[in-house]
């Protein structure tokens, strides 16, 4: 998928750097990536999400090694890795966090700068509500990008790997 540089700067009020790589990726038990690579016209965008069906945690592990490591390349610029936070379990926290340190350590190994970053900060660096219900994020995101589509783990995949392409609002990126 290819989306302008100026459809996206309109719609989100940040401006794209020409000539950048960027990795967004939500990790979950249904893990969504965004990558973006932008031209001085465009950004153009592959996507998609890892989902291996198994109750094993290492052939998952396992799995995604393999995956990332398909997929992140010297091409890139940064990786932007949701964070994660203690919402009910504590197994579940441990096991996202795992999967989020794959692509870190494997971007690492490849001398690409990598960070963490949370949902709401993500969403609030391009505009978008961070204090609202997921569902309403995303409503609002195809809305102003003019999408045809709302696989949620492949939307906040697009919002990580935006954050790395854009200057951000409040310059932290």
């Amino acid at each position: 998928m290819r989306i302008t540089n100026k459809t996206i700067e309109k719609a989100l009020g940040v401006k794209v750097i020409p000539f950048f790589h960027s990795l967004g990726i939500d990790c979950a038990s249904r893990t969504g990536w965004c990558k973006i690579k932008s031209d001085a016209i465009a950004c153009e965008l592959e996507y998609g999400f890892v989902d291996i069906d198994t109750k094993d945690l290492y052939q998952k592990y396992d799995y995604m090694i393999k995956f990332f490591t398909s997929l992140i390349n010297k091409e890139l610029n940064i990786i932007i890795i949701e964070d994660t936070f203690l919402r009910f379990n504590v197994n579940v926290l441990k096991k996202l966090s795992r999967f989020g340190m794959i692509p870190y350590i494997l971007g690492q190994q490849q001398g690409i700068n990598r960070i963490f970053i949370s949902p709401s900060e993500a969403r609030k660096q391009l505009g978008l509500p961070s204090n609202k219900k997921k569902e309403i994020v995303h409503k609002d995101f195809i809305k102003k990008l003019k999408l045809e589509f709302d696989d949620e783990d492949v939307i906040d995949a697009w919002v990580l790997a935006l954050n790395g392409v854009t200057k951000s609002k409040q310059g932290i990126l």
